[in-house]
């Protein structure tokens, strides 16, 4: 391994450091709560290391968030294998998004944090921001086309405002996961299961045409 490459290795190392401490304290004291001198003590860094690879707090949130999309976003494509409807493709992602949060609750932690208050994107760079554009566009893109296939195959109906739904679904089932997931983690697993995937059918029926059901 060159010099360069070397280099290259070790500022991943580091930058990989700081999420992962920074993701430790984000879910054991919140994100108002974390400071920069707390992320950096964590990591074992200085804050002037700390700045070296991230301009502010709301930048290495949207990091963690990041790497929870794209771990999210792996395995919902794995769910998509061996579906060929519009409505299979659905529930299959709905699957994928129930598999997600059961095995790493403490991402659905996060992204309730980021539902209710969102982030200031004015302290967060470009480079950030178009990779958080970026990864919601391919999960929105993937859920219109199998909304589309749905319409031709005759598995859902036609809907013209398709953004509208999509975040209905996405949304509504952030907050049903929430409730079974973080505030209620004592339900047994398959109470989860049941009541999490009642919900997903009750609400692909409003977008499956009468002769299907």
């Amino acid at each position: 391994m060159g010099q360069r490459a070397r280099k290259q290795r070790e500022k991943e190392i580091r930058k990989s450091d700081i999420i992962d401490a920074a993701q430790r304290l984000f879910l054991k004291k919140g994100f108002s709560e974390t400071t920069m001198n707390d992320i950096a003590r964590e990591a074992e860094f200085t804050k002037k290391t700390l700045y070296a690879y991230f301009r502010s707090k709301e930048e290495i949130f949207l990091s963690v968030h990041l790497r929870g999309l794209e771990k999210r976003w792996q395995l919902q494509q794995s769910t998509l294998m061996n579906v060929s409807t519009g409505y299979e493709m659905l529930y299959s992602l709905a699957r994928g998004y129930y598999k997600f949060y059961t095995q790493y609750p403490e991402y659905l932690r996060l992204q309730m944090h980021w539902d209710m208050n969102g982030i200031n994107f004015n302290l967060v760079g470009k480079e950030y921001s178009d990779e958080f554009v970026k990864m919601n566009q391919k999960a929105i893109n993937t859920i219109i086309e199998a909304m589309k296939i749905g319409e031709k195959d005759g598995t859902l109906k036609h809907e013209d405002n398709k953004e509208f739904v999509i975040s209905y679904f996405l949304y509504s089932m952030r907050s049903i996961l929430n409730q079974i997931i973080v505030i209620r983690e004592n339900i047994s697993f398959e109470k989860k299961e049941e009541y999490f995937f009642y919900f997903v059918k009750y609400f692909l029926s409003a977008l499956t045409p009468t002769q299907v059901l």
